[in-house]
């Protein structure tokens, strides 16, 4: 089954989404924003070009580091 990923503008929102969805006997799953990052780099790694080798410092350059 797919998932749906929703994000509130406040918490005045998310309150009512949750109630809602509690409610409807819908799961939920609440993703803290570090981990809304990760799965974000996840994706950006499959989507990226695999066939050049790219330099340690080429890296560290366009992570700002």
């Amino acid at each position: 089954m797919q998932s749906l990923l929703i994000t509130p503008k406040d918490e005045a929102e998310f309150g009512l989404l949750s109630a809602l969805l509690e409610r409807m006997h819908i799961a939920a799953t609440v993703i803290a924003d570090d981990d809304k990052e990760d799965i974000d780099m996840g994706l950006l790694m499959q989507e990226a070009e695999r066939s050049q080798p790219v330099s340690r410092e080429s890296i560290f350059k366009a992570l700002g580091r």
